[in-house]
């Protein structure tokens, strides 16, 4: 387990580069970005702040289900095009469609198709829990890596 988990950190950082490179016009990808470059670039910075990945990412992860429980209760409130929009650009919605901001609804017959269960909305982004899960099992990880004489005896 202990070789499987330290190389993971390749991974999710792999992970987070090429997420990122997607589309740079959301705040998610940017910070992803971000991580990237710091993460890759200063190892120590990395095992000391590893934890604010983990709490970017539960941003976003909570912001989606948050919005998707509140859909009706914005449209109620007057929610226009332009705060879906802002909503997207936090990639806290999938599109900027104010009649389907989470691409759950197929249009039938020609009519718009307008979904009023307010629950189970919002199909996870399998990547996002991906990187969460492997970024807590990175921080175990690195509390490991605080004890230089268990990590030689553990890679012996």
């Amino acid at each position: 387990m202990f070789f499987f988990v330290r190389h993971i950190q390749s991974v999710t950082l792999l992970t987070l580069f090429l997420i990122g490179i997607a589309d740079f016009n959301n705040l998610q990808n940017l910070g992803f970005m971000i991580f990237f470059v710091i993460y890759t670039a200063y190892e120590e910075v990395y095992r000391r702040t590893s934890k604010l990945l983990i709490l970017f990412i539960g941003f976003f992860i909570l912001g989606n289900y948050y919005i998707s429980l509140n859909y009706p209760v914005l449209l109620e409130a007057g929610a226009d095009t332009a705060m879906f929009k802002w909503f997207s650009w936090l990639n806290l919605v999938t599109n900027d469609d104010i009649n389907d901001p989470f691409g759950m609804c197929q249009p039938q017959d020609g009519k718009m198709c307008v979904d009023t269960d307010m629950y189970f909305r919002l199909k996870p982004v399998y990547l996002n829990w991906f990187i969460l899960i492997s970024m807590s099992l990175l921080m175990d990880v690195n509390k490991m890596y605080a004890y230089k004489q268990e990590v030689a005896q553990l890679t012996e």
